[in-house]
């Protein structure tokens, strides 16, 4: 079973789920300022969290890979962690918008062209919640084919266990999808995750 290519490139550049006028869109359900406060947090600490985790292993990445790198590359994380980024995405408008200083092109991450072995580290991140249908292995196996032996690869995905998700999800099954989701789109268990990740051969810390 294939990823629905065309939905993701509808989501990322316009996303015709999102039902703007609903009442669960407006305050007090959604607030901006909030969401966009939670976010920052979030990528802060996961940028604190990739600077300790390299610092003290003295690791120094030369080459990364950014899959999908999304408008911003996550730069607002990875910036400075790597000596060369590279990026790949399904859409092309967004790759158009990705930063100048990545090595970037449109393509499909099964598909990607690039030769095995050849990075030191992979980033995904906020990709596999959206591959539920197709499963996780055939991306995690390919980001194994051209990660270096002791290559490294990080993730972050919203995990099934926070409780607010629980809320959204039955807003979801009474209200239909009014907050934008893709079709395939949900959080992920982090004890099958993480034993999907052992079983393809990652190590996880």
């Amino acid at each position: 079973m294939q990823q629905n290519i065309e939905n993701e490139i509808s989501w990322s550049e316009n996303n015709p789920w999102i039902k703007k006028g609903h009442f669960l869109m407006r305050w007090p359900f959604v607030c901006p300022n909030r969401h966009n406060y939670a976010w920052r947090v979030v990528r802060e600490n996961t940028r604190e969290i990739l600077r300790n985790y390299l610092a003290q292993r003295k690791i120094r990445i030369h080459k990364a890979l950014i899959a999908p790198c999304g408008v911003c590359a996550d730069q607002d994380i990875l910036g400075g962690l790597a000596e060369e980024f590279y990026g790949i995405d399904i859409s092309r408008k967004v790759i158009e918008e990705c930063p100048a200083m990545i090595y970037k092109k449109v393509g499909d991450i099964l598909n990607n062209g690039y030769d095995s072995d050849c990075f030191d580290a992979v980033a995904s991140f906020l990709f596999f919640h959206h591959l539920h249908r197709v499963g996780f292995q055939p991306y995690l196996n390919e980001f194994r084919r051209i990660l270096k032996t002791e290559g490294l690869l990080f993730i972050l995905e919203p995990g099934n266990l926070y409780p607010f998700g629980w809320l959204m999800s039955l807003g979801k099954g009474i209200f239909g999808n009014v907050s934008g989701l893709v079709p395939d789109e949900k959080p992920i268990s982090p004890v099958k995750f993480h034993a999907i990740l052992r079983q393809e051969g990652f190590k996880i810390e």
